[in-house]
């Protein structure tokens, strides 16, 4: 399989979608190269993915797992630090928990998570999840006042900046 050379220290690797055409290429660097000798695909949720079979079984194995010499089972979750699926280079590369990589998805700027309206109160009510636990801040007039206590809680919790 063909790989490019992207500058000094990284290389794509073709990565096809349905039909066998290359729809897209995903970045290793140079010492991973050899990823290449096989042909990758994507998975359902835009990774790079082949499948192997061992003692008569198929599985599927992830480029950004083999990168990081993660075998299945092994409970480790890998996280792409900037969120691109298709950057596989170790420095975009971490062994995360799950509150890690929960926290370092992408928040909308004007989303309305971590708010619900409350009918017994009739107002709304602001809470957020760290560590795996719920975290109640309390109850507002207001949708963009319990949108606000969400977003300064984030903060303080460390999981964004103001604007998030």
């Amino acid at each position: 399989m063909a790989t490019h050379t992207v500058g000094e220290e990284s290389v794509r690797i073709p990565v096809h979608g349905k039909g066998g055409k290359v729809v897209a290429y995903a970045m290793v660097d140079k010492q991973d190269a050899h990823l290449a000798r096989w042909r990758w695909r994507f998975d359902g949720s835009g990774y790079a993915s082949r499948t192997i079979s061992k003692s008569g079984k198929k599985r599927t194995v992830l480029m950004h797992r083999e990168v990081l010499g993660l075998v299945h089972g092994d409970g480790i979750i890998c996280d792409h630090k900037d969120r691109v699926r298709l950057n596989n280079r170790r420095s975009n590369l971490r062994k995360a928990d799950a509150s890690i990589n929960s926290s370092n998805r992408r928040r909308w700027h004007r989303s309305t998570s971590g708010t619900t309206w409350n009918a017994r109160s009739n107002k709304w009510q602001a809470q957020v999840s760290h560590a795996g636990t719920c975290i109640y801040i309390g109850v507002y007039s207001s949708r963009d006042e319990a949108m606000d206590a969400v977003r300064a809680k984030r903060v303080t919790l460390g999981h964004g900046s103001p604007t998030q």
